[in-house]
Formats: structure tokens, sequence, C-alpha cells
């Protein structure tokens, strides 16, 4: 695909942080048992609510699953579920991530499919809030032949709620307002958005965690659910022997044990 015009770079790939960058060549979005089991959960879960919450232990591969699902939704037509997805890390690094991981799965699937994918385009995405001032944010961006796109954001917009599409936002209890960005993200669903908000929790008064209590104790409905993955839990399921094999170590039970 073509850049559009309100392309200002194409991001090459040794520019994205070092963990889009050390995916193995070899590496197959669409092999099966790629994901391990609390990713699969999350990401079968995230498609039978509209609010999910997902607290976890760090470096579990959260953000990876999430990645890999958003590029199959971006790249399938809108009668199989295609949906924009919008990305909002708490960092300009987290969301160069996120998308690489997508870039990356997105090669695959378009080669599989036969169909079009645009490079990561870099643009300015045009934000404004309640009272009408606007604002430009360095934004990224994947485009594929079913219309829909991937886009990952530098900071947060002051107006989540005028995003269109399935909304994942990264370390919410790290962004310096919280509360807003809960509350922004659960407003937009009025639009008939999905949210997904991934987190390692920052403390038990932190709004994050609050959040999660109240999606427990059903203020939120049906439609909305939690599912917590810890540390051990990912290692349970084979997070040691997966990082091994993605840096070409060979897995060890002393390495396991450390």
């Amino acid at each position: 695909m073509r850049p559009l015009a309100s392309t200002q770079a194409i991001v090459e790939w040794d520019e994205l942080p070092a963990r889009a960058r050390e995916i193995p060549a070899n590496f197959d979005p669409l092999a099966e048992g790629v994901l391990m089991a609390h990713q699969v959960q999350a990401v079968e879960l995230a498609h039978k609510v509209s609010i999910l919450a997902l607290p976890k232990g760090r470096r579990t591969g959260m953000t990876f699953a999430m990645a890999l699902d958003s590029t199959i939704t971006a790249a399938s037509r809108k009668s199989a579920g295609g949906n924009n997805v919008f990305y909002i890390g708490d960092t300009k690094e987290k969301g160069l991530e996120f998308i690489g991981y997508c870039a990356k799965f997105a090669r695959t699937i378009a080669e599989s499919q036969a169909e079009g994918v645009s490079a990561i385009e870099q643009f300015l995405f045009e934000d404004q809030d309640e009272k009408g001032n606007t604002r430009q944010i360095t934004a990224f961006r994947i485009r594929f032949a079913s219309g829909f796109q991937i886009t990952a954001l530098s900071s947060r917009p002051a107006n989540i709620r005028g995003l269109q599409g399935i909304v994942i936002i990264d370390e919410a209890a790290f962004h310096p307002d919280v509360q807003g960005v809960l509350d922004a993200a659960t407003a937009l669903l009025i639009w008939g958005g999905r949210i997904v908000v991934i987190s390692s929790h920052n403390g038990r008064s932190n709004p994050f965690n609050q959040f999660c209590t109240d999606i427990q104790e059903g203020k939120y409905g049906e439609d909305a659910a939690v599912m917590t993955t810890t540390f051990d839990d990912a290692v349970g399921n084979g997070l040691y022997e997966r990082s091994c094999w993605m840096s070409g170590e060979a897995a060890t039970p002393e390495g396991k044990a450390r």
C-alpha cells in the first residue's frame, strides 16, 4: 500500500524497541499453540465482553497476545468481525513496541491472505477535547486491505470517547490521570466500542484496582469481566520456555528455577 498524504514518515524496523525487533524471523503468528494458555483465555474473553480488565504480573505476554488479536481483527472484513483498533500505552516506546508486534504479525497474515498491508506509518492524530480545543498527537498506524487499521498513540487523547472501534489501554495504573482514562474509556461504550484495560497493579488505592473491584462486584453489569494473571501463572503456562525460544537460548531446569 502507498502511504497516505497524512503520513509523515515510515518507521523502519531498526527504529522499533528491542522487544519488537527480537521476534524470530521464523515466528508464525498463525501456527497452532503460538499463544500460552492465559493469553488464549484473555483473547477469548475479550471477544465475549465489552469491558475487560486484565490485572497482571510484569512481562506475562498480555500485550503481545492483544497485538496478535488486534492484527487479525483489523485484517478481517467487517462481516468477519473486523474493526479499527486503538492502542494507548503509558509511554511512546510502549506504543512503538505494540505497533512493531502488529507489523511483524501483519506481514505473515497479509501474505497468507494475499492482501495488502501498509508499512508502519507515522502521522499526526488530531485530538479534540470537550471544549473544542485541538492538538496534534504523534501516532503510528498500519492499514489493511480490509479498510481497517491499527493505531498506536504516543500519548493519551483528551477525548477517548470519540474513538470508534476497539480501544486497548496498556499499563493503565501508571497513566498520569488513571481515573480520567478509565472514565473516558467506559464512556466510549455508548457508541458500541469495546475496551481492554491491561495493567500491573500500582497500589491498592490506585483507581485501576478499584476499577477491577467494581467489575467484580457487578457495577458494570454482566458485559464486563476481570481476568488476573500473575507472573507465576505465566511461568506455569510456559513463559520461561517461550522466552528462551524467542531469544534463541536453550531452556534448562536451572534457568527456570532462577
